[in-house]
């Protein structure tokens, strides 16, 4: 494993003569470096310059210009075709344990002597690094941004020199994780001195909790009604509404609304035949009288005789009553 000191990054097409040379967008986040120890070359004049890839491409940690990367040579993608190795960059060297940047210090330009940067990169005055704690993991951006996947610790004077205010309420060892985007301004120590969030002061933040209480929280405004009281919590309020339940007046008088009843059609008017879709011939619409030994269907046709004769054993006089 070899030292390399960075001389470019490419990120984009501005750098256009060696974002063509290497392959256009599979040239971004390839370096162009020296070896430490080796004369700097002059600004734009990169030609004694090796060039090197990120050594892992899902978690990228691009370098600036000056920061000390570390070099291993590697197979690259022809490799099949040629079994020609290409050289890969580990993320920078942390020569200050700062955030914003580890340049090698005393690296100014031989030939311009101003301290070189970065075409847009400024290095922030007071960007501080985090406070860790047994077992943390963090990712820190270069502009105080972070994320911290942490716990409850022992809050104790005997546990830590730097209590937090995550850890006053629930089990030691309960995950919380803190992502916050841009360190609070106030009681700022020097550049090197490590701090903890603050959820207060810092830009903004999300604070994921398993039984933690926040300590000294402040919301950031109580003026808006859905923000609910002071406390923070969110409250919903409900109106009431009032019914007056007066004794109604004796002489009171209700409108009842009746609904008309349709239209019916006279019969001389109603041409139909209801029972013509009935399909069980089979069937009497009619009554059917005990003295008639007949079904009337819909097709029966009779006629009445001239003189009606009274069946044997029917007493008229009883059937009339």
């Amino acid at each position: 494993m070899y030292i390399g000191k960075v001389q470019l990054i490419i990120l984009d097409a501005l750098d256009a003569k060696y974002y063509k040379t290497l392959g256009e967008e599979d040239s971004i986040g390839s370096i162009l470096f020296t070896w430490l120890g080796q004369e700097e070359p002059a600004t734009g004049n990169y030609g004694s310059c090796h060039v090197a890839k990120p050594l892992n491409f899902n978690l990228s940690h691009y370098p600036i210009r000056k920061e000390l990367v570390h070099i291993v040579p590697a197979p690259g993608s022809e490799y099949n075709d040629n079994e020609a190795e290409i050289w890969y960059y580990h993320p920078p060297i942390s020569l200050h344990q700062a955030p914003q940047g580890s340049p090698q210090p005393g690296q100014l330009n031989v030939y311009s002597s101003d301290y070189e940067q970065g075409r847009t990169f400024k290095i922030k005055e007071k960007v501080q690094p985090l406070r860790p704690y047994e077992g943390d993991i963090t990712f820190e951006g270069r502009w105080g941004n972070s994320i911290r996947f942490g716990s409850t610790i022992d809050n104790s004077p005997e546990g830590t020199t730097h209590q937090n205010a995550w850890s006053n309420e629930g089990e030691i060892g309960n995950p919380i994780t803190i992502i916050r985007n841009g360190q609070g301004i106030k009681n700022r120590g020097e550049s090197f001195e490590r701090i903890i969030e603050n959820i207060n002061d810092d830009d903004s933040s999300i604070y994921l909790c398993t039984g933690q209480q926040i300590s000294d929280f402040t919301p950031a405004s109580t003026n808006d009604g859905s923000y609910g009281s002071a406390t923070g919590i969110f409250t919903t309020k409900v109106k009431t509404p009032k019914i007056q339940n007066d004794d109604l007046e004796d002489n009171l008088e209700e409108d009842i609304i009746l609904s008309e009843s349709p239209n019916l059609v006279p019969v001389e008017l109603q041409t139909e035949n209801e029972l013509q879709y009935l399909e069980d011939s089979e069937t009497a619409f009619y009554d059917i009288a005990p003295t008639e030994e007949q079904v009337i269907l819909p097709t029966t046709i009779f006629s009445l005789p001239e003189t009606y004769i009274i069946p044997a054993g029917v007493n008229l006089n009883e059937t009339l009553g």
